[in-house]
């Protein structure tokens, strides 16, 4: 009896991990380059602390477990990103999001999508299509996937050989908006009660990416607008994906505008979302 007793208290506990709910969150941050490198720094430490921190603790107070894939430096690669997109094992009740902070660029062959190549190392055929990775994330059927690319996105005359498949999304309105469930706060509901995926990419196509000096410090422009978007929304409970990126993006080309020197930047992105229920 004791034996049955155990075997069955296994079981449930075996079913309740299959069960669990897990954000996965990806970063490859180049804090290395002699160009971006302590800019990259400061992002990546802002991100931390002001973005994930905060995301993870609404998300453990609803029941996910959090996947950390952090890599920068030495793990800061093109490998180490394939490899990852290649086995990272996702349930359909899962959260995905990928963020990226490096070099980035077009070339004339691949230069009908919006969206760039992840240049890890140089202009190679080591580069990775932010189009691909999003592409590749979401057959892993994740219940929201986000896709962010920090990096320039101007035409660079290299002869690459890659194959650029475009992402082509909704932009325009969410698809069976749902209600905010009473109780939780609107950064928990965006990311708990939609479904979908969205692409972003911190420059439009033939602009650069670019990092200015902040409040915070030096650091790159779109993820302290980012940063900056996201606590604003926090402190009126009003978050929401569509005017969250459409206030990032007019926020960063308006900051961009104003510096001197500094050629317009405004972010790009794409999405197509649906509630996934209804509150009662």
């Amino acid at each position: 009896m004791k034996k049955k007793l155990i075997l069955t208290f296994s079981l449930f506990c075996f079913a309740f991990v299959l069960s669990a709910q897990t954000a996965h969150w990806i970063t490859f941050v180049d804090t290395d380059d002699s160009a971006i490198g302590e800019l990259n720094i400061s992002s990546k430490k802002l991100l931390t602390e002001r973005f994930f921190n905060v995301i993870n603790k609404e998300l453990r107070d609803k029941g996910y477990r959090i996947k950390t894939y952090d890599n920068y430096s030495g793990n800061y690669s093109s490998v180490s990103c394939r490899n990852i997109v290649d086995n990272i094992i996702c349930d359909s009740s899962d959260i995905i999001l990928f963020y990226y902070i490096g070099h980035g660029y077009r070339s004339q062959k691949t230069s009908r999508s919006a969206y760039p190549l992840l240049a890890f190392s140089s202009y190679s055929e080591q580069s990775i299509p932010l189009a691909w990775l999003h592409n590749s994330l979401k057959e892993k059927n994740p219940m929201l996937l986000i896709t962010i690319g920090v990096c320039s996105n101007i035409i660079v005359n290299h002869d690459n050989k890659l194959e650029l498949d475009d992402v082509i999304l909704q932009t325009d309105k969410l698809v069976e908006d749902c209600d905010n469930d009473k109780g939780i706060s609107s950064i928990a509901h965006s990311f708990i009660n939609y479904s979908g995926d969205i692409i972003v990419c911190s420059a439009s196509p033939g602009q650069d990416s670019w990092g200015v000096n902040t409040s915070e410090g030096p650091m790159d422009l779109f993820s302290y607008q980012f940063i900056s978007t996201f606590e604003k929304a926090i402190v009126e409970n009003n978050f929401s994906w569509a005017s969250f990126w459409e206030e990032v993006a007019d926020e960063t080309y308006k900051v961009s505008e104003a510096v001197a020197n500094l050629r317009p930047q405004k972010p790009v992105f794409s999405y197509n979302l649906k509630g996934n229920k209804k509150s009662k």
